[in-house]
């Protein structure tokens, strides 16, 4: 039973193995592919406000600020306990 669950959560086209991917692209910050990964998610689930969270975060990595707090805010529609980090949070030693 176990083994025919496991490849529902686990193909390229679930949203939590586009997550996992998205995230550990982040973690090495390589921000681009987590971008890439982020907007497939939101895709799939426009509702996903911790997508829109997440990819701000890598939007504001490359220096697109104002995608950026497009992201934070649509977010923050969707899950009003999300909000745009402070800047101090945003430093350039975090992932």
């Amino acid at each position: 039973v176990a083994g025919s669950i496991v490849p529902l959560f686990w193909c390229p086209w679930s949203l939590t193995w586009l997550g996992l991917q998205a995230t550990k692209a982040y973690d090495v910050g390589d921000h681009q592919r987590a971008i890439a990964y982020y907007t497939r998610v939101i895709r799939k689930d426009p509702r996903a406000g911790w997508a829109y969270y997440n990819r701000g975060i890598s939007l504001l990595r490359i220096g697109d600020e104002t995608a950026a707090r497009a992201d934070f805010a649509m977010a923050s529609r969707l899950d009003p306990k999300l909000r745009a980090p402070a800047a101090e949070d945003l430093t350039e030693d975090a992932p």
